[in-house]
């Protein structure tokens, strides 16, 4: 796990006069977790969305595969994000469309699968998630769990190399947090794809991750394995731990 597949160089963001980004550099490796933690407002989600191509970033690099999605236009972008999933906040499920039109939404827009192929990849995907036979349900009669885990089957079945999870325990109970921090790791290995997972749960951080950035005051200010970054020196890092009541 030592090539990296994403590489932001140099990202500059703001938002009005208020810089969000400033110089902005992380690489990721291919095959890894890695989980990006800070502070609310520090811009994790905004840097998932830039990493998607969902919001464009004023200057700097953000390359896929050597491919630099920054001067893209829409049009360009489009084989790029066939290769990259997004697991929303909250799920994002379109209400009016049942569990299988939902699951199948992101197959629907890729000429590469056929019509005829998609019903059995939305039941394969349901079943990885453990809900085998639910594609006639509509999402007002799912729990906020089994949402989440919906919305995990979409992410999945259109078989991603990269899957960018945005707060994908929040608001969920222990057992249903302990479920989908369990089933990131087993799409993790059955897939072998690349995950950026962003989260304020730092057990579900552990748990999941190859490694554990630290975005703070515009840029990421550490990025270690789990291990190190528990023990890291960093005040930074430090402070955060201690905030967030575990012990460094």
């Amino acid at each position: 796990m030592t090539d990296p597949i994403i590489e932001v160089r140099g990202l500059y963001k703001s938002f009005g006069s208020k810089p969000l980004f400033r110089d902005l550099a992380l690489s990721v490796r291919r095959g890894e977790t890695l989980t990006i933690l800070g502070g609310s407002g520090c811009g994790k989600s905004v840097l998932l969305k830039l990493l998607i191509g969902l919001i464009e970033a004023d200057r700097g690099a953000i390359l896929v595969d050597g491919l630099d999605l920054v001067p893209m236009t829409e049009a360009e972008l489009l084989p790029i994000r066939s290769r990259l999933s997004m697991l929303f906040q909250g799920g994002a499920l379109f209400d009016s469309l049942s569990v299988a039109e939902n699951v199948a939404y992101p197959m629907r827009r890729q000429p590469r699968f056929s019509p005829g192929e998609i019903p059995g990849r939305v039941a394969d995907a349901l079943g990885v998630v453990g809900l085998p036979g639910i594609e006639d349900m509509m999402p007002a009669e799912l729990s906020g769990g089994m949402k989440k885990r919906v919305a995990l089957a979409r992410a999945i079945a259109p078989e991603p190399e990269i899957i960018l999870y945005d707060e994908p325990t929040t608001g969920l109970d222990p057992v249903s947090t302990r479920r989908i921090d369990d089933l990131i790791r087993e799409v993790q290995r059955r897939m072998r794809l690349t995950s950026i997972v962003v989260t304020h749960d730092l057990p579900s951080a552990f748990l999941v991750s190859d490694r554990i950035a630290l975005l703070a005051d515009g840029h990421i200010r550490a990025i270690e394995t789990n291990e190190q970054f528990r023990r890291s020196s960093d005040p930074a890092v430090h402070t955060f731990l201690s905030a967030m009541e575990v012990s460094p």
